[in-house]
Formats: C-alpha cells, structure tokens, sequence
C-alpha cells in the first residue's frame, strides 16, 4: 500500500499526459484520472499518448551497442525528436527500438512513450488492445523482453492479424481495455522502473548526450536530491494547499461580513435621505405641518404622492402594500377623525394606490 501511494506520488507531482493537450494525474476514488493543465505547462516527465509518436524497429548486425549507436547517428542525423532504446539480441545483432515524436508534442525533461510504460507490465508474448475510442486503437505486447505496439487499422485490425505481424501465435493471449483503465498501469510501471536499479528504466528517454553524465553521478548525487526535493515539495505543496483553502474561508467570510454592512448601511442611508426629505418639507409646509407629522410616521412602507387640503378635509394620495392597513393605522391615531377611502383602492405590480381623506383635531 505504501508503495502504491509512493507511485502515485510521483505521477501526480512530476509526470503529465499529453494527448493533444497537456494533462496532470490527480487520484479520485483512489483512481488516477486526467485533469487539464491550466497553463499548459510540460511537467518533469511527460507520458506520451500513441497517437503522437511512430514507431520503427531495427536490427544491426553488430555485436556491441556502441557500434549500433554509430549507425544509427548516421542515419537518424539531426533529429531531435527522435529516442531510442538498445536490445542485444544475442552475439551478432542489436535491435534498435526508435520512438519518433509528432513536432506538436511539447519538449519536457523526460518525454516517454506510454506504449513503453504498459508494456513493462506485461508479460512475453501477451497482446493487449488499448481502446482510445469507438473506431480508435492499438495493440501492445512485448516479445523476447522487446515491446512493440501498432495502432489498428483497416488491415491489421485485430488481436490474431496483430500477432500474426510480430511472429507470434495467432493463440497468444489476448486482452482488451479502455484508454482510463492504462492509467492504472502507469502505477506498476513506475514500481518496475524503480525495481530496475532506480533509474535504468527512464534513463534511455534523456538526450544521448546526457547520459555519460548520468551514469556518473546518478548512484551518488542525483537520487538523493531527487529524493530531498520531492519531500520537500511534496510537504510544501501540502502546507500551501492547507492554507490556501484556511485563507479561502477567511476571505469568504470576511466578504459576506462586507456585504451586510454595505447593505445595512444602504438602507440605512435610504432611511436617513427620506426622513431629511419629510423633514425640510414639513417645516416649509405651515398648513400641513400636522398632516405630516402623522403621515410620517407610516413612511417607511409607504410612498406619498400627494397630499393637499380641501374642503376641511386632509387629502391624501399613495401607494402601499395594503391600504386597508394604513387605514386602520391612521384611525387608531387620537388626532385623527373620520378617516376614509374617497375612491376605491387599485392594485399594480402587488402595491395598492390608495386616496385617504381625514380631519385632524389638534389636543392641547
């Protein structure tokens, strides 16, 4: 189990998967799956889909890989995106596995064919299909410890056709899974690379003119700094996440504080503009300076449209939620006489325009 987790580690915190875009492993129900890179950045290592390299096998009759390399530095000249990974078949010959990379997949640290990755899990003369899509796939086996993949077409286009091409029996066991099942494989890949003294199993996907410096200091300097600074990234990335989220759920709070004290000081503020309002008008209003005093207690759920005196009578004109309410209101009030609807109330939009005419008595 420590393992497992230590593997997925690694995936998630130095690995990405391009396959038209670049993608980061993160873990869901204790599953791997893809998740896109926000800003396309290539991570340390990048696994490469099948669709986006090519790949050709082969054979020298040499009996050292030195030689091999030499051979094929002239006829694989200036290509950068190109790899290659050395067989020795036996005393006479060396097969020569090239990935050839499509130009739009990004450059990274180590780029690594995921066919290589699967099939390092996978046992001699086992074929397995890997299903992109509905009319999109590819097979994979590894034969004599060399692993060769194809991608299916119209005429090789099954499992039997495909074991057919690489010399085996057309019985060899088969399998088929979909493209989110091989993530899982990345997992035992990793392991198996690592059982292979630590590093001898991505080291052939650095640049050839890296590795006599690799094969120096890897044992005595490289892995332990590996080691040391995927700790402390590792523990850092966790602190930092740790308090991002405390700090995400200090700032939501404090926002929502700022918001009600923005709302309660609107309101508030509506509240003061309308009572200054009724005040300068009440005192420039001698005659119905009483009137108002009244009405003004009601201001804060009511709108006054008009109001004027007629016939010994106050009239007043407006709108409310209900009328019938600052009816009984005003009637209750001492000052207050004979108050009463002139005409029907009218509703519009849930409020009730209302005309309300009284007689006020002033009390010594």
């Amino acid at each position: 189990m420590l393992i497992d987790k230590f593997s997925s580690f690694i995936l998630k915190f130095f690995c990405g998967y391009f396959d038209g875009n670049i993608n980061r492993f993160v873990e869901q129900k204790s599953k791997l799956i893809l998740n896109s890179e926000e800003n396309n950045r290539p991570p340390l290592v990048l696994i490469v889909s099948r669709e986006f390299y090519a790949e050709e096998h082969i054979i020298y009759p040499v009996d050292n890989i030195s030689d091999a390399k030499k051979m094929i530095a002239l006829e694989k000249a200036d290509v950068s995106n190109n790899i290659y990974i050395y067989y020795k078949l036996n005393n006479s010959s060396i097969h020569v596995l090239v990935y050839s990379f499509q130009d739009n997949v990004p450059h990274s640290l180590i780029r690594i064919p995921e066919s290589q990755l699967i099939g390092k899990t996978l046992e001699n003369n086992y074929i397995l299909e890997i299903e992109v899509s509905t009319n999109n796939s590819y097979f994979i086996t590894k034969v004599n410890s060399t692993i060769v993949s194809a991608c299916k077409t119209p005429l090789l286009n099954s499992t039997m056709k495909f074991a057919a091409s690489v010399n085996l029996n057309e019985s060899a066991e088969a399998n088929t899974v979909t493209k989110e099942c091989i993530f899982q494989f990345f997992k035992s890949a990793i392991l198996s690379s690592l059982k292979e003294s630590c590093v001898q199993g991505v080291v052939s996907f650095y640049k050839e003119r890296k590795q006599k410096l690799f094969k120096t200091v890897t044992f005595s300097l490289l892995i332990p700094i590996i080691f040391i600074t995927a700790l402390y990234i590792g523990l850092t990335s966790i602190f930092l996440f740790l308090y991002e989220d405390k700090l995400y759920y200090e700032s939501a709070q404090i926002d929502e504080e700022v918001i009600n004290l923005v709302a309660v000081k609107s309101n508030l503020d509506n509240k003061l503009k309308k009572a200054a309002l009724y005040n300068e008008f009440i005192e420039s209003q001698n005659r119905t300076a009483l009137v108002w005093l009244i009405v003004k207690e009601h201001a804060s759920y009511v709108q006054y449209t008009n109001v004027r005196f007629s016939n010994q009578r106050f009239i007043i004109r407006g709108k409310t939620k209900s009328a019938t309410e600052l009816l009984t209101k005003l009637s209750a009030n001492q000052q207050v006489v004979d108050a009463k609807f002139d005409y029907p109330t009218r509703k519009s939009r849930g409020e009730e325009y209302f005309v309300i005419s009284l007689i006020i008595n002033e009390i010594n």
